[in-house]
């Protein structure tokens, strides 16, 4: 049985998403921690929430919209944990550069699908 298009890449961002929850729940404390604590599930868990919308298209202008909000959000989330690394403010024991190294992975994986897509037209 094959797999949905997309299911590939909706499955990574809900695992990214479910990593960084676990990744943000090391880091609160101070209130520069709590900013970005938010700001990482929000983006994270946007951009999943957002590609199982943009698995309902209603069109390809459609789909690519919700492809590049995706794209969006994750470059957000990369931003924020690259801040946060920066920081130095978070526990060592999460390896914060696999986080960042799977965000650019998906980052690439958007970035061809709307590439893709908007060469279709």
């Amino acid at each position: 049985m094959s797999l949905p298009k997309g299911s590939l890449l909706q499955d990574r961002l809900v695992a990214c998403a479910v990593s960084i929850v676990r990744f943000v729940d090391t880091i609160s404390g101070s209130a520069f921690q709590a900013i970005m604590a938010d700001q990482l599930i929000r983006s994270s868990t946007s951009a999943a929430l957002n590609h199982g919308e943009a698995m309902a298209y209603l069109s390809r202008k459609d789909l690519t919209y919700r492809l590049k909000i995706c794209l969006k959000e994750i470059r957000e989330t990369r931003n924020s944990l690259m801040i946060v690394k920066k920081s130095d403010r978070y526990d060592r024991s999460i390896d914060v550069d696999l986080l960042l190294e799977e965000a650019d992975q998906i980052c690439a994986m958007l970035f061809a699908s709307t590439r893709t897509i908007e060469q279709k037209r």
